[in-house]
Formats: C-alpha cells, structure tokens, sequence
C-alpha cells in the first residue's frame, strides 16, 4: 500500500475501525446483535447454538457435524 510501513498499518487500521463503526451504525438501525470481540477469542471453536467451546477438533467435516450433533445441537 506505501512503502512506510508504520503508515501502511495506520491507514489500514484507519480502514477496518470506519467499517467496524459502519457495521455498528447499520446494526442499530436494523434491531441487529453486534459484538466487538478480542483478535484472540476461539470462535471457531465455539459452538453455535449451546456455546460450549470444545477445543481443537479435526478437520474432517463428517466427525465434525457427529460431534456437534451428538451435543443436542
């Protein structure tokens, strides 16, 4: 994007917090739930409908919908 990369990140980040604040706005105006989480949060891990989170699983997809179904999901 530009050759300093301080101000690279900070145009970038200019760039993802103003479509955050966008996201945020459309939200509210619609009735929509919208969360702010931390870059860390384990959400792929977390399942959607009871949010137990159950750590690291394999990738298969067929263990994957077993496990899941196999928790009342």
């Amino acid at each position: 994007m530009v050759k300093n990369r301080q101000l690279s990140r900070a145009i970038s980040d200019l760039g993802w917090r103003s479509f955050r604040d966008m996201l945020s706005a459309k939200s509210d105006k619609y009735g929509r739930n919208f969360r702010i989480i931390s870059r860390w949060e384990p959400t792929s891990q977390r399942c959607s409908c009871c949010g137990n989170i159950g750590g690291k699983k394999a990738l298969n997809m067929v263990l994957r919908y077993l496990v899941w179904f196999d928790r009342g999901a």
